[in-house]
């Protein structure tokens, strides 16, 4: 079960750089940030203590990216 979460993680990732800098949709990109976060916590729920280890600063940058992204598009408007 482990494995499903760090597989959707792995695309839920490159599909926030997409949305964020390709399409340029910081909006969508919040949403795709809080899937992230959502898949993260799940794989830090289900996987062995060393893994919620390593877990630990995807999540910190996870949280740090979702504030400054909301501190940009409240700045922007």
């Amino acid at each position: 079960m482990c494995h499903v979460a760090y597989g959707l993680l792995c695309v839920a990732l490159p599909a926030w750089i997409i949305t964020y800098s390709c399409a340029n949709n910081r909006h969508a990109a919040k949403y795709v940030l809080v899937v992230c976060q959502s898949l993260a916590f799940t794989a830090c729920g289900i996987s062995t203590p060393i893994g919620k280890m390593l877990m630990a600063p995807l999540v910190t940058w996870l949280l740090f990216a979702q504030h400054i992204s909301l501190w940009e598009i409240s700045m922007a408007s």
